[in-house]
């Protein structure tokens, strides 16, 4: 089925709304569910969306949802299987989501620049730095090291240490520092997946994974943030971990 090529609306600018679409978003996909007899129930089964993330979409409860991006695609789906326009209900869902955004934008609270700034606050800044450096030249110029105290040398006697004890003290070597245990996981994708990972003390990386695509990471700690549990296969060291749960799902998971 082809679909038109979706258009995004400039910022600020929203489409006409009549009487009859004064709803909210989820309402409207709810009315025009019913209107064609059709349950969550068949809708999740046929696009494998889960049913509690359609009813979260028509319940207007968008915390409980992934990122807008993956949720854009769940709208295509749903649109598509009740015969929607498309382009149209995802111009609804962006006009709804601008609207959120310009009412937190309207209850934002400016924070007051405080009395020390431009120029007083960079004479304060270069007076603490002088009394830094001032203070640091005075203690070291006052700090008298003591004289070292020269211990008389010791004549070790002949003997005392013998050729068993001296293979003995050349096997035990350095202490050992422990390393950490590095692991290998790879993700598969079997269906359109979001996916937030960070590996260990570094920065998060986001991926849109589509189906067939394989990532594999190496470090000692891995803390993922899936947006559909069902759509990865996940194995560490080569061990398959299993099913990670329903479709569309957000699942958060710490490994190992």
């Amino acid at each position: 089925m082809g679909v038109s090529e979706i258009k995004e609306m400039p910022q600020g600018e929203t489409p006409h709304v009549s009487d009859t679409e004064k709803e909210s978003f989820g309402e409207y996909l709810r009315r025009e569910r019913e209107m064609r007899g059709i349950p969550l129930e068949e809708i999740a089964e046929a696009t494998r969306i889960g049913k509690h993330t359609l009813e979260a979409i028509e319940n207007d409860e968008y915390k409980k949802l992934p990122p807008r991006v993956y949720v854009r695609g769940f709208l295509k789906n749903y649109a598509l299987y009740l015969g929607l326009d498309v382009n149209d209900v995802l111009l609804r869902y962006q006009s709804y989501g601008i609207g959120l955004e310009e009412s937190k934008g309207n209850t934002e609270i400016k924070a007051r620049r405080g009395p020390f700034t431009g120029p007083i606050l960079l004479v304060l800044v270069g007076l603490i730095i002088l009394v830094v450096v001032v203070l640091h030249f005075y203690k070291k110029s006052t700090v008298i090291t003591p004289p070292e105290k020269i211990s008389p040398a010791l004549e070790v006697p002949e003997g005392v240490i013998n050729s068993s004890e001296q293979s003995e003290l050349e096997k035990i070597g350095p202490p050992q520092v422990a390393k950490k245990e590095d692991f290998t996981l790879v993700a598969t994708c079997k269906e359109l997946t979001w996916l937030r990972i960070e590996v260990d003390d570094n920065p998060p990386m986001e991926y849109l994974l589509r189906t067939g695509d394989r990532v594999k990471w190496k470090g000692s700690k891995f803390i993922l943030r899936i947006g559909n549990a069902a759509g990865l296969n996940l194995t560490l060291n080569g061990k398959l971990l299993g099913n990670l749960g329903d479709s569309g799902e957000v699942l958060d998971l710490t490994l190992p």
